[in-house]
């Protein structure tokens, strides 16, 4: 979606959405409006954008929220907050726990080494979306849609 505009572009709309997050806009209030702004930021690499989908994930009770975020730090590559969610595993919902699966395959060795000991509590579902995302080839560049 943000492909067609240019990189200073695409920094500005960055920019308004963080600020419009930091302001904790009325706009954003309604949840889907607030998932998909913070979609925007998937390319975002800077720190302020990490800042913000972290502090939107532990402020967040929504799964479908958190889910997203999970996912948008995947493709973000952002290991090291995956890491930090890896650790909390258990108490994530059966959304944020499909979503952190997916995401392990982000995470090179550490998520293939965490999905083998951890692919017998999978569901149904989400074993079928690991078989798919492992038919893709994620280090050529594919990404998981979001």
């Amino acid at each position: 979606c943000m492909n067609r505009f240019d990189q200073q572009q695409q920094e500005d709309v960055h920019g308004i959405i963080i600020e419009l997050l930091e302001l904790d806009s009325y706009v954003l209030k309604v949840p889907i409006i607030r998932i998909y702004a913070l979609r925007l930021l998937v390319r975002d690499n800077s720190h302020d954008a990490d800042r913000i989908l972290s502090e939107s994930f532990d402020a967040s009770k929504s799964p479908s929220l958190r889910r997203d975020i999970i996912l948008i730090n995947a493709v973000r590559r952002n290991t090291a907050w995956l890491k930090g969610i890896k650790i909390d595993y258990s108490s994530l919902s059966q959304w944020e726990k499909t979503a952190f699966s997916v995401a392990s395959y982000y995470m090179d060795d550490e998520g293939k080494h965490w999905r083998y000991s951890a692919k017998n509590n999978f569901t149904g579902s989400t074993k079928v979306l690991c078989d798919w995302i492992e038919s893709k080839n994620i280090s050529d560049g594919w990404e998981m849609p979001l």
